[in-house]
């Protein structure tokens, strides 16, 4: 029960981080786009081809770089091949099919971490999964 409430707080706070970055890639957009950037359909899909790019860099990039976002350094969470090793790159970009999946499942893909295995959709078809790490003193 503990692994599935961290992991939903750790997700809670890094929308809130990429909500920031989504401010910022608003504003250059508007900057260099015009105002009403939102009008055209080529600034439209630029923009969410930009934002695809920032969410799945975010992830990426944390998950290979240390196996942790910002909201997982936060509540003590790492994530990892089930074989032990660090994430690469393919790795990476399968766990973020797989939360995609799941996103469209409305997140439901979580409840594996209730189950005695801990283990969510996302682990199981990425062959990764997520542990509390304790903490350094």
């Amino acid at each position: 029960m503990r692994l599935f409430l961290w992991v939903n707080v750790a997700f809670i706070y890094d929308l809130l981080i990429l909500a920031a970055l989504s401010l910022l890639l608003s504003a250059l957009i508007t900057v260099i786009a015009g105002e009403n950037f939102y009008q055209s359909e080529f600034w439209r899909t630029i923009f969410q081809l930009l934002w695809l790019s920032m969410v799945s860099g975010y992830y990426a990039y944390s998950w290979q770089k240390s196996g942790q976002t910002i909201g997982m350094k936060a509540w003590h969470l790492r994530v990892y091949r089930q074989d032990g090793a660090p994430l690469t790159a393919m790795d990476s970009f399968i766990r973020l099919v797989a939360a995609i999946l799941n996103a469209f499942m409305l997140n439901l893909g979580w409840l594996g971490y209730l189950t005695p295995a801990k283990l969510s959709l996302t682990d199981k078809l990425s062959l990764t999964r997520i542990e509390h790490i304790e903490k350094k003193r």
